[in-house]
């Protein structure tokens, strides 16, 4: 397990830990980015784990005299980046049609094969109050990021977000929006680079949530609406509800 940036209350943080389950222990990771420039310290990031390697992208972070910027900007040490646990070794993915800036984003591995085809997909999230709804797919193999096809599904961040084995597509449902927190989602197809959409048959308008892939289903399960803690939730079935 990788745990990584994030806020202590007294500032964002640009440290990490692994865990080992079978040592039952941690171990820190490298701050040094690439370059042995310091990493930049964030929080409301997206993270995803795939082959033995992590990927941290978007944020709220620090860079030089500037506190609390949207990443990634135009500095090349903002953008996103990707740790190598075997080496412990941070390295920047390339920057070329990478997404624009925002926080509170998902990132979600796709499962395709064969293994050179696999993606990680990144979506959604805000800058400041513009509410983002395009994305781009990172390819590992090649080291390059594709823009995710449209019409999307609305504007969001806080949303929930997975990958589903069936019919193997990104779903994703909930957030919130320029109007207020969603009831609605999409299912995404990294072969064809198209959404389709869902329609609202699934649980009340949340943001927050938890969402969990059964490999066929999305779960839904907590969150807010407003100020409402909501202790309800749903499965869905993506090809009941397209």
């Amino acid at each position: 397990m990788l745990v990584w940036g994030g806020t202590n209350g007294a500032g964002r943080l640009n440290t990490g830990g692994r865990y080992g389950l079978g040592e039952d222990e941690w171990h820190a990771l490298s701050t040094e980015g690439p370059g042995n420039e310091p990493l930049v310290a964030r929080e409301q990031h997206a993270a995803v784990w795939y082959d033995a390697m992590l990927l941290v992208f978007g944020g709220i972070g620090d860079v030089g005299n500037q506190l609390g910027v949207t990443l990634p900007t135009s500095a090349p040490e903002s953008g996103g980046k990707l740790y190598d646990a075997a080496m412990d070794k941070w390295k920047s993915p390339s920057a070329t049609d990478q997404p624009s800036a925002r926080a509170g984003c998902s990132a979600v591995r796709s499962n395709l094969k064969p293994a050179n085809q696999m993606t990680v997909i990144v979506w959604g999230g805000q800058d400041g109050n513009v509410f983002r709804d395009s994305g781009a797919q990172f390819s590992p193999s090649y080291n390059s990021w594709k823009p995710m096809g449209m019409p999307a599904p609305e504007a969001r961040s806080g949303h929930g977000a997975v990958w589903l084995e069936g019919p193997a597509r990104m779903a994703v449902w909930g957030g919130r929006g320029a109007n207020g927190v969603l009831a609605s989602g999409g299912l995404f197809d990294p072969k064809s680079n198209t959404w389709d959409k869902m329609t609202p048959l699934g649980p009340s308008a949340r943001e927050g949530h938890t969402a969990v892939s059964t490999g066929k289903e999305l779960i839904i399960w907590g969150g807010k609406a407003g100020d409402k803690v909501l202790g309800d939730g749903a499965r869905l079935d993506p090809a009941k509800i397209q």
